[in-house]
């Protein structure tokens, strides 16, 4: 017996169809949105830079996530507010998250919890000459060098042993009271 496709005068298959290419529809306009809109012009911006090694781009929960290696680096301030300048230019008002890659070994993965410690205890506290004091010598009796950066928003560690680097960067008080996301 053939099974009857109809429910009060609606042919189903057609109905399934239509709400399946529908889906379909909307799903492609979304990626091309995305893929036109962010993926292809920060594509353009990234690769035209000469500090980044590689980068990933995903969308996570309406936020446009940027994951950047860049090259052992002298300047981290100026290279991640040049990054995110470039990056909110081409994004505009959409929400971004910027996370920074880096090679550490392990002399350099064992420095880092104390000194996050240290750079969370200054934000804090406001002992910022200690915290560095801290955190160079603890790198120079593991025969690595530290190099600490702060401006208005941000504190910025880089630490290098041989030819490993680490990146670290942790906002500024005034910043997490702002409700600003930590970068990285």
């Amino acid at each position: 017996m053939p099974m009857n496709w109809q429910w009060k005068g609606l042919r189903m298959h057609i109905v399934l169809l239509s709400a399946v290419l529908g889906f379909l529809l909307l799903w492609g306009g979304r990626l091309s949105y995305w893929r036109l809109g962010y993926e292809k012009p920060l594509t353009k911006v990234l690769e035209q830079r000469q500090d980044i090694v590689r980068y990933a781009l995903q969308q996570q929960r309406n936020q446009l996530v940027v994951e950047v290696l860049p090259r052992r680096l002298y300047d981290l301030p100026r290279f991640y507010n040049s990054l995110q300048r470039d990056i909110q230019k081409t994004v505009g008002e959409k929400p971004f998250r910027l996370m920074l890659q880096d090679r550490r070994d392990a002399v350099l993965q064992e420095l880092w919890p104390a000194a996050r410690l240290a750079m969370g205890e200054a934000v804090q506290r406001g002992n910022y000459v200690e915290m560095a004091d801290l955190i160079q010598r603890q790198a120079a009796a593991r025969g690595a060098r530290a190099v600490l950066f702060i401006d208005d928003q941000r504190l910025y560690l880089q630490m290098y042993h041989q030819d490993a680097y680490l990146y670290d960067i942790v906002p500024r008080l005034n910043q997490v009271k702002q409700g600003a996301a930590p970068p990285g």
